[in-house]
């Protein structure tokens, strides 16, 4: 509970506190690592649910704070029916936008392998599959060059993926 209560009084004061800039750079290149959590499988136990994800996003501020870009991402497991490795084109548009901290929703659509862990049967699998992606993200702006984020994302409705990131603005 006391963390609960710690972790509400620091994301009010990240998102009260003035920024010196107000005005986003147009680009943006982010670093993000995480985990995912696969929703198919026969297995309960968590190393076969949970995976790493590493990714690397590059998104150009458009108008009205809505930003397009490509994502690059990568599950990467010994057994080839966890592997993930493709791409997306996103979008995000936020729902709150202050001066150090906004709320965006986003979407993706791409592709990428398609194992077997990303089917309800287990059995289907593709070389290559469609990819979609929904999502919220959280970011915080540190400086005028550099932000960090929380994304909570739903992958084709197999997996759920929450990573953390670093922003580098240009």
């Amino acid at each position: 509970m006391q963390t609960t209560k710690l972790l509400v009084i620091v994301f009010c004061v990240m998102s009260s506190i003035p920024a010196g800039a107000t005005e986003a750079p147009p680009l943006s290149l982010t670093l993000k690592s995480g985990t995912s959590l696969f929703l198919n499988g026969q297995s309960n136990v968590l190393e076969h649910r949970l995976k790493p994800s590493a990714r690397i996003e590059l998104m150009y501020h458009l108008y009205n704070e809505l930003e397009v870009g490509l994502e690059l991402t990568a599950n990467w497991d010994k057994n080839e029916n966890y592997r993930l490795i493709g791409g997306y084109l996103t979008a995000q548009v936020p729902l709150y936008s202050g001066s150090v901290f906004s709320f965006a929703i986003r979407t993706g659509w791409g592709i990428g392998t398609g194992p077997r862990i990303l089917y309800t049967d287990l059995m289907r699998h593709e070389d290559i599959t469609l990819w979609a992606q929904g999502g919220v993200q959280m970011r915080w702006l540190i400086s005028d060059l550099l932000s960090a984020s929380l994304d909570l994302t739903s992958e084709n409705l197999s997996m759920v993926t929450l990573n953390a990131g670093m922003g580098f603005h240009f």
